[in-house]
Formats: C-alpha cells, structure tokens, sequence
C-alpha cells in the first residue's frame, strides 16, 4: 500500500486511535493546568511516533499537548483544508510554548526571517504556526507509514 493508496478515512481513524492513547492528569502544584501524557497501555508504534516527535528531547508536557491537539486536526481536518499552522489564541500559552518547547527558539528565529512581525505577540502565533505545521506533516506522514506497514 503507498501513500496515494491510503485514504483519508483511514488517516482519520488511525489519528483517532492515537489520540486516544493520550489521558489527562494535573499536578498538586498547578491543579488548573491540564497536562497530558501516554496511556500506561500505549501501544509500541505510538510511543515511536511521539517518542520521535520529541526531537531526541525528554518527553516534555507542552509537546505532549501539541502532539494530541495535531492528531485531533487530523481528525478533524482530513479532507479539508490544512488549519496545521493555527497556533494558540492566548498569550500566556504562546509564552508557556515559547519557554517549554526545547525547540521554541528554532521556530521563532524562523519566523523572524520569513515574515519580519511587528510586534512579539505576532511572532510567539508565527513561530508555534511553524511548529505545528511541522508536527501535523511529521505527524500524517508517520500514520502514513503506519497504515503502510500494517498493510504488509
């Protein structure tokens, strides 16, 4: 099976079981602050798929949420048109992201080059844009490769 042969429906459906092999939890220090992690009985390949999305990082709470929330743009998106780049809408998640994600500072310089913002808040929104734009393609492509192999 190539990737042409994969459907949307099936991207959709392996999404969807990805997505569910994240639960929520909360600290004792932060109880208002929702976090995400795997499921104890994740399956291999998924903890693959996010171990990789990680970049070689420790597994880190920002990632795991950017992660989730891809795979449910997948799901909600297949077919339509790509939203990959809509970064969060609140300041203080775009400064959480900026000084949670190892990479943060990657994608800002990114978007300082290509789109010289005005002001910083537009720069944290460019920055996460490119981001998340990079983990749905990374994301997609490796459900793709997922399908692919089962299909064997």
């Amino acid at each position: 099976m190539t990737s042409q042969a994969v459907s949307n429906a099936q991207i959709e459906a392996l999404a969807q079981a990805f997505a569910d092999q994240f639960e929520s939890f909360t600290r004792p220090a932060d109880p208002a602050r929702r976090q995400w992690k795997l499921k104890d009985t994740a399956p291999e390949w998924v903890r693959d798929i996010v171990r990789d999305l990680h970049d070689g990082h420790l597994p880190n709470d920002t990632i795991f949420r950017l992660i989730r929330e891809t795979a449910l743009t997948i799901i909600d998106q297949e077919g339509g048109e790509d939203p990959a780049g809509e970064a969060d809408i609140y300041t203080g998640d775009l400064l959480t992201w900026a000084a949670e994600d190892p990479d943060a500072f990657v994608y800002l310089d990114e978007a300082l080059v290509a789109y010289t913002p005005d002001h910083f808040g537009d720069l944290l929104r460019l920055g996460q844009g490119l981001r998340r734009e990079e983990l749905y393609t990374r994301l997609r492509d490796a459900l793709i490769q997922q399908l692919t192999e089962e299909s064997l």
